[in-house]
């Protein structure tokens, strides 16, 4: 059997905080039983992973509402932004499997790259769409990386730049979503359109330390982004969590002073 490089994470900590990546994989009829799962060719990493990831299939008149709570609402306007015509396969689906991948404290991805090697068996099988839960992400899947891929943090979760501007003074809230698959909390900053890229960028650079285990202090945790530059991780006070349906805790990223990162773009490029 060929190896499958392990997603690593250089600075993990206990820190007593779940990892919790979720996929649900739907299908239109029953699957193909006689396809094995094969650890080399899906990408699991080591049997020892497979004990942190639950398949659960849920298919009948009783599962329906459940099923459908998956691709109704805001998440079917998701589902056509990310499918296009292929939200047709989503629609037909009478069936969907969960991956559920749960681990405190973990000292590496592997339980992630196994949920993945879950759903590209269940892709084999005959399942049509995948939905990233915890990233709000819908995928084909010719979409889904391939097995001896690295670890790729924008592939992995995704940042919003929600464009309504809600926030004084004309900002905008910009903000990942998917931490929670490697026990982290979201980012959150607010900023101008004009500022987006260069926030974005500071933003993907704490997620991607975030993945490699870094866990910022309370109640801030300071962040370098030039020798003339440090940028401060605030407890949500707000209540973003909820207002963003994260599912899942959040950090703000503001200036020292507490200010948001409003004019900051310049000095970030």
């Amino acid at each position: 059997m060929t190896a499958i490089p392990l997603w690593t994470r250089e600075a993990a900590a206990p820190c007593e905080r779940v990892a919790h990546a979720l996929f649900v994989v739907f299908a239109n009829g029953p699957l193909a039983n006689d396809v094995p799962l094969s650890m080399a060719k899906y990408g699991v990493p080591g049997r020892d992973h497979l004990a942190h990831v639950a398949v659960s299939e849920h298919a009948g008149e009783g599962s329906q509402e459940w099923v459908d709570g998956w691709r109704t609402g805001p998440l079917r306007e998701i589902a056509a932004q990310d499918l296009g015509a292929a939200a047709a396969a989503l629609d037909a689906a009478d069936r969907c499997f969960t991956v559920d991948a749960k681990v405190q404290d973990p000292e590496d991805l592997g339980y992630l790259q196994t949920a993945w090697a879950l759903v590209r068996w269940l892709a084999e099988r005959g399942a049509t769409v995948i939905l990233d839960a915890h990233v709000g992400r819908f995928l084909t899947p010719g979409r889904i990386a391939a097995v001896d891929a690295e670890f790729d943090v924008r592939r992995e979760a995704q940042i919003v730049f929600e464009s309504e501007a809600t926030e004084a003074g004309g900002g905008h809230v910009i903000h990942t979503r998917g931490m929670h698959k490697w026990g982290r909390p979201d980012v959150v900053a607010v900023c101008s359109p004009d500022d987006a890229e260069a926030v974005a960028e500071v933003i993907w650079e704490i997620a991607d330390g975030m993945a490699a285990g870094f866990m910022p202090g309370s109640p801030r945790q300071g962040v370098d982004v030039s020798d003339a530059l440090t940028l401060y991780l605030d407890q949500d006070t707000r209540g973003y969590e909820a207002e963003l349906g994260l599912n899942n805790d959040a950090r703000v990223l503001v200036q020292e002073d507490g200010a948001p990162l409003v004019g900051l773009g310049p000095r970030l490029g």
